[in-house]
């Protein structure tokens, strides 16, 4: 969506003129010679300071600033609204909010104090009351677009589609070539499931950004999530890429490739993608399930644990995550984590195994406990083979097996012993050939 929401307001510099000698008059006499030189600093403007200061993000700076004009000028609209918006990054909004009113009680007009104490209302849930305010402030300045723009916008969230649209079309009226208008307009549209309609009107609007110079990436998401609606997702993924290369940090546009990505198993796009998106999303399940899976895909099973724990913590009863937080642990042969998860999902699933069920989920459980099992279980001694000096290949089969690989019957069992075989083998045999006997391969000594 479009919102407006003003930054500092600019200061106003009055700057005085100077006098030049007049043509012909006699140059001055030279200056008397002090003993130390003494430089007269120009008064510096403390709205420039003030502005840096808020600029470098030291906040409190800032608004220290702010307060010593004020304390010069207490009725200044300009450092009363910057100092309004420095509280705002602070957290301190409900002084903030004061603050904007306060400028609103002596200067009605102020457009930039309108809308952000309208955005402070829309984001604290207050959406009637913004309306309130913008729609009183319209009835004196009827043509301000990045008013009217706002009040579409809560006219939109409120399903008030009719008014949202004259909002749009009173804009228009008057400014044509508004692109957030237009912007608006689709999402309107949009949000009444006429996907083909907003995606034409996104066009339109695509193309006159283009025409002004301006790459404004929201148009290539909202085309994104159009072309998702339609069920266009190559041409939704192709919208999103084009919004993040204008704007390489833009939330919606990489949360949307990341899943897109995701969904073809491009797990390195997917992470990147979803790399940024954290930084918003951080205290969000899906974002957080989102980039463990991508993690695990890249078979980066810590970083994987890492995101999908925490993607527990905020939804313990997501199925999905408890079953792939098993399965990394199993694939990092981390078989007590793998159990302990396992009993989790069985404790949600209200479910019992015995060691003879094999199937379903039982089936897994039961084989991580045999994985534990066969871990705690002494190794096998490896069986030695017989060694000879390379010469011959050694014979380790049955008589029969012998006399079959020498091409002749095997030989009698020795009277009195029906399973003893001879000591040797019959005179004059030669030995067996590598390639065809049934013994043992020769070792290298």
């Amino acid at each position: 969506m479009q919102y407006t929401k003003v930054s500092l307001a600019g200061s106003l510099l009055v700057l005085g003129s100077m006098l030049g000698a007049c043509a012909g008059t006699p140059p001055p006499p030279p200056p008397k010679k002090v003993d130390k030189p003494v430089a007269k600093a120009e008064p510096a403007d403390p709205f420039l300071a003030a502005g840096q200061r808020f600029a470098d993000g030291d906040w409190a700076g800032a608004l220290s600033a702010y307060d010593s004009i004020l304390a010069k000028d207490p009725k200044s609209p300009a450092a009363r609204f910057n100092r309004a918006v420095t509280l705002e990054r602070l957290g301190r909004t409900a002084e903030a909010r004061a603050s904007y009113e306060a400028v609103l009680a002596d200067t009605p007009d102020h457009e930039e104090s309108v809308l952000n104490l309208g955005a402070l209302l829309r984001a604290e849930g207050k959406a009637k009351e913004a309306t309130q305010l913008y729609t009183k402030y319209l009835k004196a300045n009827p043509w301000k677009s990045r008013v009217l723009n706002n009040l579409a916008v809560l006219h939109r969230e409120a399903k008030q589609y009719d008014k949202a649209i004259e909002s749009v079309r009173t804009l228009l009226m008057r400014d044509q070539g508004n692109v957030d208008a237009y912007k608006n307009l689709a999402l309107i549209y949009f949000d009444q499931g006429k996907h083909k309609l907003a995606q034409t009107i996104l066009g339109n609007a695509l193309q006159m950004a283009e025409k002004a110079k301006v790459k404004d990436p929201d148009i290539h998401v909202n085309l994104g999530l159009t072309h998702l609606a339609l069920g266009k997702k190559e041409a939704a993924l192709a919208s999103f890429k084009d919004a993040a290369s204008i704007d390489p940090g833009h939330i919606i546009a990489n949360y949307n490739i990341g899943a897109i990505a995701l969904e073809h198993r491009d797990y390195a796009l997917a992470e990147r993608s979803f790399g940024v998106a954290i930084k918003k999303f951080g205290d969000e399940f899906e974002a957080n399930a989102s980039l463990g899976y991508s993690l695990q895909g890249l078979q980066r099973y810590d970083e994987a644990i890492r995101q999908l724990t925490k993607a527990h913590e905020l939804n313990p009863k997501d199925e999905q995550v408890l079953l792939q937080t098993i399965v990394i642990y199993q694939a990092m042969n981390k078989v007590d984590e793998a159990l302990s998860w396992a009993k989790k999902y069985l404790d949600m699933k209200n479910l019992s195994c015995t060691d003879e069920d094999y199937t379903g989920f039982c089936g897994r459980y039961n084989g991580i406990k045999l994985m534990k099992q066969m871990a705690s279980q002494p190794a096998p001694v490896e069986e030695k083979k017989p060694k000879n000096d390379g010469s011959v290949e050694l014979f380790t089969g049955t008589d029969e097996e012998a006399a079959a690989a020498e091409g002749g019957d095997a030989a009698p069992p020795t009277e009195g012993n029906p399973e003893s075989t001879p000591e040797t083998a019959p005179e004059g045999a030669p030995p067996s050939d590598p390639s065809t006997g049934g013994g043992a391969a020769p070792e290298a000594q």
